[in-house]
């Protein structure tokens, strides 16, 4: 193999891992997201803020994933 090939190939797995990443953390939002929504015993306005808290710093994440896998992409496609 040559060093482009190599590097395109870890290109490609860096990509599909961003893209894993990305998905892992969506969920994890979406979940916690609703975990915030949804009542039960003994919930207070603390619990439901760290809740959103957790959710909205997931969900940043999850775009700082899916921003690399983008710009990953876009590069492979230039090669």
């Amino acid at each position: 193999m040559h060093i482009q090939e190599k590097e395109i190939e870890m290109m490609k797995k860096n990509r599909n891992d961003y893209k894993r990443f990305s998905f892992i953390f969506l969920y994890l939002s979406t979940f916690l997201y609703i975990g915030s929504l949804l009542p039960f015993d003994d919930k207070s306005t603390l619990n439901t803020s760290y809740c959103m808290l957790a959710s909205c710093l997931l969900l940043s994440v999850s775009l700082f994933f899916y921003t690399l896998m983008r710009r990953l992409e876009k590069k492979y496609k230039n090669l």
